[in-house]
């Protein structure tokens, strides 16, 4: 599974931020923006940049499709994602994680030995907590190794969990999950580099 990877990066410098978007087919082009005298977060996505499951049932795509279709028959966003999640869920309790480059998890055991704090943020919900350790086991990649903390749990307006290093931020905003997660461990970095698809 070969596709184009879309990563970022957010400054913090006082109160601006300042991204700058970088396009690469490739998940180690990160390694040239990575400066080691400065604090770095690097955040992988999961799904459709670590992982995706091998087929197009159980995909964020599939997932969404079936959401707006079910708003688009009558029913409110939380309704339609109710009626999905547990097929969802299934899906994901049933297949496999397929890698999306083979050379990822030794990418990120890398970062984790040169001491850059490395960590997973992913739409899924903390149901699949265990589920997707087992599925990021299955294909070689922790992120227990320089986590920030072991577990914290937390609410915006939904349930959000940061188990062995990777953030759950289910339907929560990411932006919003990452923010309260890193003010909550008073973490302040000077760079962000954020992989997503």
């Amino acid at each position: 599974m070969k596709k184009q990877v879309l990563f970022f990066f957010l400054f913090f410098l006082s109160s601006t931020v300042l991204p700058i978007i970088i396009e690469s087919d490739q998940i180690s082009e990160i390694q040239k923006h990575l400066i080691h005298d400065k604090k770095s977060l690097v955040i992988f996505d999961l799904d459709n940049v670590i992982g995706a499951v091998d087929s197009y049932i159980g995909t964020d795509q599939w997932f969404y499709h079936m959401v707006n279709k079910h708003t688009d028959s009558g029913l409110t966003s939380e309704q339609a994602v109710c009626h999905v999640l547990p097929t969802y869920c299934s899906i994901q309790f049933s297949i496999p994680l397929a890698l999306i480059e083979k050379d990822t998890p030794k990418f990120i055991k890398k970062l984790q030995e040169k001491k850059i704090p490395t960590i997973c943020l992913t739409t899924r919900s903390y149901y699949l907590a265990d589920r997707t350790l087992e599925q990021l086991n299955g294909v070689g990649i922790s992120f227990l190794k320089n986590n920030l903390e072991k577990t914290i749990s937390f609410t915006l307006p939904a349930p959000c969990l940061y188990k062995n290093g990777i953030l759950f931020s289910g339907r929560n905003n990411k932006g919003d999950v990452l923010l309260t997660f890193l003010k909550s461990l008073n973490i302040s970095p000077d760079k962000v580099i954020f992989i997503d698809d």
